[in-house]
């Protein structure tokens, strides 16, 4: 087990009591904390127990507390800040995980961690909402994607979203979560939220997107599943959702997992399927103890979407998925492959994406003789 998880999650599932730590152990569970993305429910909780600590240790968890402070009180006021544009622009706009998850979920807007801000539109929408951004300063960091589009003014980061994933890979059928959702507010400003199942269905396939590779992802959904399905109270996933409500599966496992004696919400579920979710889990719980995060590109994004599947229709049919996927979604390194030849259009970005990729593997099978000479 890495060192420091010990402590970190006795902490966070609220089991520290006399037990005697060195200021070593402590200083790892911090350095933990941090690198998982927890760091601000660590500080929070553990300053809630109430437990004695050195003087170091002191001092080290006031400093998180003041850091934790700042960064959620300028992630809120940036927050702000755009919920209150788009309103003026009256165009609806609901915010992902970020400070708002923070305040409804984990109890305060500075007890999670966030690097950027997601906003989500309405497809109809995007354009409108690309304009507010441009004209409050914002400009776009790379081309959009299949889903979002990264945009940036000095240190704030905001990835504008018109869908929540690839469809082809998973169909959130966004625009049915968006007539299900509701109208609310972020401290005082106009915001949209998700309807319950459909904020914990996002927030599983988030954790599904990076492979739950912090823990920060399985924390997420555990306040979640407390928050937004007290009691045990979780609603049958839509119809219409029923082929990604595994995911939501494999997220109630990992939370039970982080959370042992506070048993999740039962997600409906074929015993194929749990079986299936259940081994899973336990594996991405697994490296999460053991293993530090470690490089997260496309293909091992998209080797994990197969990974989720069950396959019902056999394994030749979810073959051909994800190689229509493969061959049809664009990233930015097909813009920039597309670029070098003085093409620009979506279209032929699409198109060059196949030959892009047969280059690169030409291209890796010929270095491979080379890189066993010099090893």
């Amino acid at each position: 087990m890495r060192a420091g998880m010990n402590c970190l999650l006795d902490v966070l599932q609220g089991k520290v009591g006399a037990q005697s730590l060195s200021d070593v152990e402590w200083e790892q569970a911090f350095e933990l904390a941090e690198a998982e993305q927890v760091l601000p429910s660590f500080v929070s909780t553990l300053r809630r127990s109430g437990l004695p600590l050195s003087p170091s240790i002191e001092k080290r968890l006031c400093g998180a507390e003041r850091q934790c402070a700042i960064a959620g009180f300028f992630w809120s006021a940036e927050l702000r800040g755009l919920l209150k544009s788009f309103a003026e622009a009256a165009v609806p706009v609901l915010p992902l995980k970020g400070p708002s998850l923070a305040l409804r979920a984990y109890g305060e807007a500075a007890f999670r961690s966030a690097k950027d801000l997601d906003l989500l539109v309405q497809r109809s929408d995007h354009a409108a909402a690309e304009s507010i951004l441009l004209k409050i300063g914002f400009a776009p960091n790379r081309h959009a994607d299949d889903y979002h589009r990264q945009w940036s003014r000095g240190t704030t980061l905001v990835e504008l979203h018109f869908d929540l994933e690839n469809p082809l890979a998973f169909d959130f059928k966004v625009e049915t979560a968006w007539q299900r959702a509701s109208p609310g507010e972020f401290q005082g400003q106009p915001a949209w939220h998700f309807a319950a199942e459909d904020e914990l269905l996002f927030l599983a396939l988030h954790g599904v997107r990076h492979r739950f590779e912090r823990l920060s992802h399985v924390l997420d959904l555990a306040l979640a599943f407390r928050a937004f399905a007290p009691n045990g109270s979780l609603a049958v996933p839509r119809a219409d959702v029923a082929p990604i409500s595994r995911l939501l599966v494999l997220g109630a496992e990992l939370a039970n997992l982080l959370f042992p004696e506070e048993p999740m919400p039962i997600v409906p579920a074929d015993n194929r399927t749990k079986r299936k979710m259940d081994t899973l889990a336990k594996s991405l719980w697994q490296d999460l103890l053991c293993e530090p995060a470690g490089q997260l590109d496309w293909q091992t994004q998209h080797r994990f979407f197969v990974e989720t599947e069950v396959c019902i229709g056999g394994r030749y049919w979810c073959r051909i998925k994800h190689m229509r996927i493969l061959l049809t979604r664009t990233i930015e390194a097909d813009h920039a492959f597309a670029n070098r030849l003085g093409l620009m259009r979506h279209w032929q970005v699409a198109l060059l994406r196949p030959i892009r990729l047969l280059l690169r593997d030409l291209k890796q099978r010929r270095s491979k003789p080379r890189i066993r000479q010099a090893l």
